[in-house]
């Protein structure tokens, strides 16, 4: 996994600050390549991402029975994407026009980085969403919240093992969870990155 420290640093910044400086010219519409909407934060209207409260995250752990989710998956050459935003804007199109968004407080984008041409994209929503492809996962997740520069994702996936193994427990998958777009990171001056340990 040790691949990943680029290719999730790379992801972010190509993929949702694509849409940066669109964003500044429209404040009303999140940035292209952000998951998230304008109206999330309407106390900062300037910002897409809604509000994350790391302690309603780490050190939980999450129980999910059919908990629905619609898939896409980006094109990688090596780990270096080659169309996050434009997949993330379809996505958001899909759910939007189906209305099966969830509530700001419940988003939720998680990345499957699983091999070196392609990472599968999870965003959640409420219902089966029509010319998209649907799916839902099952299972308990331990969660362990991470915040800085994604240069210390190798160093952040080595803790979460360490932490995974201190409850007598063994990740079977890894699925990671970005709060914030990189617009956002950077106005709030915080960069959370949840990683979800499937156990």
């Amino acid at each position: 996994m040790k691949n990943l420290t680029g290719m999730l640093a790379v992801l972010l910044i190509a993929g949702l600050a694509a849409g940066a400086s669109a964003a500044s010219k429209k404040k009303s519409a999140a940035p292209k390549g952000c998951a998230q909407s304008a109206k999330s934060c309407p106390a900062q209207p300037d910002l897409c991402c809604a509000k994350f409260n790391p302690r309603s995250w780490d050190g939980k752990t999450l129980t999910w029975k059919n908990k629905k989710f619609i898939r896409d998956r980006v094109r990688e050459v090596f780990h270096f994407p080659l169309n996050f935003g434009s997949v993330i804007t379809r996505m958001n199109e899909r759910v939007r026009t189906a209305k099966a968004d969830v509530k700001a407080k419940d988003f939720l984008l998680l990345a499957d980085e699983n091999s070196p041409w392609g990472a599968d994209l999870y965003m959640a929503v409420r219902k089966d969403v029509p010319a998209a492809d649907n799916v839902s996962i099952s299972g308990k997740f331990l969660c362990k919240v991470f915040e800085g520069s994604y240069k210390n994702m190798n160093q952040w996936i080595k803790e979460m093992d360490e932490f995974v193994k201190s409850r007598k427990k063994e990740t079977k998958k890894m699925y990671f969870y970005y709060a914030t777009c990189p617009k956002c990171a950077k106005a709030t001056g915080k960069n959370y990155v949840v990683i979800l340990s499937g156990i």
